[in-house]
């Protein structure tokens, strides 16, 4: 006979099983969410950084053009006032002037556009990198889902085998799916076992 002790000790454990289990797959999927939720904010901070760093790009590309043309324009006014005619020299120092503030322009063009591209590749990176790890956690939850099952059919099993070991051959239930067994225990009046009518 199984002792009732062991299998209430044996059940607590269980018990304490599942419910470590269940708390730790809880814990995995609430894990898993907030990546995904991190995976989100890492996106839009990403195409916030680029759009910040383009609209930078873009004001001082601006801001380049206005200082050239302000240049230019001091220039001019600085030749007109010393009666020096605008032909030669003086439109090779404008031009000059010109091809500097462009040469500035572009080079603010192309530093905005690596910045723009630094803060999607950072974002990406960041993104990939948090949904790895809602991944990770996704499948630590699936684990502690099969174990809680696992526990769970060890104590069905459990209990199978204590009320198996407490149970008399008279309180067993027949098993109806075994025919060969059955017909051993049909008794047909005027029949003894042997098959010889009385």
């Amino acid at each position: 006979m199984s002792d009732p002790v062991s299998l209430a000790l044996g059940l607590f454990s269980l018990g304490v099983n599942l419910w470590g289990s269940n708390k730790a797959r809880a814990a995995a999927e609430q894990q898993s969410a907030d990546y995904q939720i991190q995976a989100e904010i890492n996106r839009q901070i990403g195409a916030f950084n680029a759009q910040v760093a383009e609209i930078t790009g873009e004001d001082a590309v601006s801001a380049i053009a206005d200082e050239t043309s302000k240049l230019i324009g001091k220039q001019k006014v600085a030749f007109a006032r010393h009666g020096i005619e605008m032909v030669g020299t003086p439109y090779f120092v404008l031009g000059e002037t010109y091809r500097m503030g462009l040469k500035k322009a572009q080079q603010a063009y192309f530093n905005a556009q690596v910045q723009k591209i630094n803060a999607q590749h950072t974002a990406a990176t960041a993104v990939a990198a948090s949904k790895a790890s809602a991944s990770n956690y996704s499948y630590q939850a699936l684990s502690h889902t099969l174990n809680l099952f696992q526990n769970f059919m060890d104590g069905v099993q459990m209990v199978q085998s204590h009320i198996g070991a407490n149970a008399t051959p008279s309180q067993n239930p027949p098993n109806i799916f075994n025919l060969e067994a059955q017909a051993e225990r049909i008794v047909v009046p005027g029949l003894d076992p042997n098959g010889v009518v009385s």
